[in-house]
């Protein structure tokens, strides 16, 4: 025999909330109230919170309505009463117990949980932030099931403020990323609040929150990146944490799986704070070349050079994002008026690399160099050592680099280093080898400067030129010298 085919229950003692007896009777009540005798049982019992109940009493009688709660038929009746309504959310005193309450109704029948219920718990968040968020999260299980979720739901954000302690920052920040996960319609309706809520929590000092938010912002763009294209980006904050080392690896994961829009304002910050981490942090480095693929962010780089001359966080990482400036054309004419350019140069070459070489040339030759930009290069000491450390190390790849940038200075301007280069053109056309071609075609460039055309004509290069050449090429460029040669001397 079940407890419910027992004598039925004195509902005259359950009545009597001061009755001595009244505790003691109600303790075992829900082992011997029939099915039927529930909706009576559960008025009777929620009815006494509209009187002044003793502390204990109260709590006593909400721990048995949670105890006789045990199959779903009892919970269907007890929201078929309407009964929630009448639960005491404003009474502090018995707030812990009447959670545990909200707990079962919130998982098994969340259809009962209306604007008005949402508006009586949202008086509990400040108190209970935390088993309030976790009776949300039972109700958003089943959002899809309820006529109307956004009530509950949108506890989220009018209490925000209630949810960003300690002890419930991680799940409050899960839980808003697992409901755009998972519906569609939270996702369409509420992807921009929650991106801006998260946004705000970065102005907390809490190590572990704002590493929470930042993988949780990461979340929320991959779910839909587009949809908050519009919404803000955290600039400031993100400028700020980069730079500290707790938060440093969260604050860049954000940067490289949702990078924001080019803004001039907003993005010098980051990309400054940025070029500063990157001096140590590789990652900064490769998250910059992948920001500067933006036109616009490569311009508000190249108009703070000073990283230009540093390592960030080695030469050849800094190199690489000055190419990668140059791949917008529109900024080439901008690096040859920078100051900063001449002395990157430089520093590249301090590396002593036979492949800096062939990438210095390449460089140079791909900007619009201009008369006093060679000037500089010249009177920097550049040219000279960038030519004295090809001939040191005589390595034809690195030669052929040395004349295809002697051939690109001398299309623009004299500087004395072509001079003093002649020497090595001359013999490179007389061994004949390799980079003999390429030495001769470099000779016609450099002879129309009558300094040059003097040193050629000093070295015999004419009367070499003059005899019999079975190479047609090189008699093509040859010819092509001597022409250049008789009308410098003629104006000379």
């Amino acid at each position: 025999m079940s407890f419910r085919d027992e004598p039925q229950l004195d509902f005259e003692i359950l009545k009597q909330p001061t009755n001595p007896d009244f505790v003691k009777y109600l303790k075992t009540s829900h082992l011997k109230v029939k099915q039927q005798d529930l909706p009576k049982y559960y008025n009777i019992l929620v009815s006494h919170f509209s009187t002044h109940l003793h502390t204990k009493t109260g709590n006593e009688i909400l721990l048995t309505i949670c105890k006789s709660l045990n199959d779903i038929d009892s919970i269907n009746i007890f929201a078929q009463e309407k009964l929630i309504e009448q639960l005491p959310f404003n009474q502090p005193e018995f707030r812990t117990q009447l959670m545990d309450l909200l707990y079962i109704l919130s998982k098994n029948v969340p259809d009962i949980f209306t604007a008005e219920i949402a508006s009586k718990i949202m008086v509990l968040v400040d108190s209970e932030p935390h088993k309030c968020l976790l009776i949300i999260a039972y109700f958003a299980q089943q959002f899809e099931n309820v006529r109307e979720p956004f009530p509950m739901v949108d506890i989220l954000f009018r209490k925000a403020d209630s949810f960003k302690s300690i002890e419930c920052a991680d799940d409050y920040v899960s839980l808003l990323v697992w409901m755009l996960r998972t519906y569609p319609l939270f996702k369409e309706q509420r992807i921009k609040h929650c991106w801006t809520y998260v946004c705000d929590m970065l102005t907390l000092s809490n190590v572990a929150i704002l590493n929470t938010c930042y993988y949780g912002l990461c979340a929320i763009a991959e779910v839909d990146g587009e949809a908050i294209k519009d919404v803000g980006y955290p600039y400031s904050a993100i400028s700020a944490h980069i730079r500290r080392r707790p938060i440093q690896a969260a604050a860049l994961s954000l940067l490289m799986r949702y990078p924001p829009q080019a803004d001039t304002h907003h993005m010098a910050n980051i990309l400054l704070a940025l070029l500063d981490v990157a001096q140590e942090e590789e990652k900064a480095a490769y998250l910059l070349m992948g920001l500067l693929m933006d036109g616009t962010n490569a311009y508000i780089l190249l108009q703070n050079h000073q990283w230009m001359t540093k390592s960030l966080p080695k030469t050849l990482h800094t190199m690489r994002l000055f190419i990668i400036i140059m791949l917008h054309p529109e900024l080439r004419e901008l690096i040859v008026q920078t100051p900063q350019t001449i002395d990157f140069f430089r520093s590249l070459l301090s590396e002593n690399s036979l492949g800096m070489c062939n990438a210095i040339c390449t460089m140079l030759r791909r900007l619009p160099l201009t008369p006093d930009f060679v000037v500089q290069l010249s009177e920097s000491g550049f040219l000279g050592s960038y030519f004295a450390s090809v001939l040191e190390n005589e390595n034809n790849d690195a030669m052929l680099s040395a004349l295809r940038l002697l051939d690109t200075i001398s299309r623009v301007k004299y500087v004395p280093e072509m001079s003093e280069m002649v020497d090595t053109v001359v013999r490179l056309i007389k061994s004949g080898n390799d980079l003999s071609l390429a030495a001769a075609s470099v000779a016609i460039d450099m002879c129309k400067y009558p300094k040059c055309a003097k040193l050629f004509k000093a070295k015999r290069l004419n009367e070499f030129f003059k005899q019999s050449i079975e190479n047609p090429k090189m008699k093509q460029y040859a010819d092509r010298f001597l022409q250049v040669l008789s009308r410098v001397e003629r104006a000379m």
